[in-house]
């Protein structure tokens, strides 16, 4: 199995503020915008989830690509999406294609690798990691294949190695199933509870005895003051939090013991 992976978003190469460009009606034979007018092909390349692209609610064509250039080759390690919704008809399989030198809509596209169609409905974040390691890429091509669907995604993601990479967990780690509520008490001490219908995750995880390089490099997830992308030791992806943005690190001499508590975000 792997180790837990956390990336900041300052690491997600696909997003506009690090430098990344929405290729989709440039022209020159990319990709026409497949987009709701209100939530644009734009918002798949900002780092927030909830600010999301929107495909038209007449579904274009399959598959509808959605083509990004990072402005460089860079050494990819993962690719994938947070945030993805279903909203009407059905996905087929999410192919991730590549390509090393300057964008070319209609060259050649490497597949990095797919995300079947009954994976990318049953989780929000989904990603494939390169089995090389790492490869080089400039542009990155999400092709969604559909029948008649419209579906929202919250971000495109595109990433290098992971600098904070846990390779051993206590047998104090905890994982804990949830549902997402909102519960609000009442004068009369009565507790009104908001379902929203989607499964939640909790994360307790127990870091063991590491040095101060890990050690500092854990508390770099709270100094983001964001989200961060977390890839699981079954290579999952989930965006996470730390809630009340506290990572406490027992000390002994130069050797702590940090323990990250996190929840999913919906």
């Amino acid at each position: 199995m792997a180790n837990f992976r956390f990336f900041r978003n300052t690491q997600n190469e696909a997003l506009t503020e690090n430098g990344a460009t929405l290729k989709n009606g440039s022209g020159g034979g990319a990709p026409a915008e497949a987009s709701d007018p209100l939530n644009t092909m734009s918002n798949a390349l900002t780092a927030d989830r909830y600010s999301v692209w929107k495909t038209n609610n007449t579904p274009a064509a399959s598959p509808v690509n959605l083509d990004v250039d990072l402005g460089s080759a860079l050494s990819i390690y993962a690719i994938g999406v947070h945030g993805f919704t279903l909203v009407g008809g059905s996905m087929g399989t999410l192919t991730i294609q590549t390509q090393t030198g300057t964008y070319t809509p209609a060259g050649t596209w490497t597949t990095f690798g797919t995300i079947a169609s009954a994976n990318l409905t049953s989780s929000r974040d989904r990603a494939v990691i390169d089995t090389n390691t790492v490869a080089s890429v400039r542009s990155i091509r999400w092709s969604f294949a559909h029948t008649s669907g419209i579906w929202t995604v919250g971000k495109v993601w595109a990433v290098v190695a992971p600098t904070i990479d846990c390779d051993a967990l206590m047998p104090g780690s905890m994982y804990t199933p949830t549902r997402y509520q909102t519960e609000v008490v009442g004068p009369s001490g009565i507790p009104a509870i908001t379902d929203s219908a989607r499964d939640g995750f909790l994360w307790s995880l127990d870091l063991g005895p590491v040095g101060s390089a890990l050690k500092l490099a854990v508390w770099s997830i709270v100094n983001s003051a964001n989200p961060v992308s977390m890839l699981d030791d079954a290579d999952k992806l989930e965006e996470v939090r730390i809630p009340g943005g506290q990572i406490p690190s027992p000390r002994f001499f130069s050797t702590y013991n940090p323990r990250l508590d996190l929840t999913r975000l919906p």
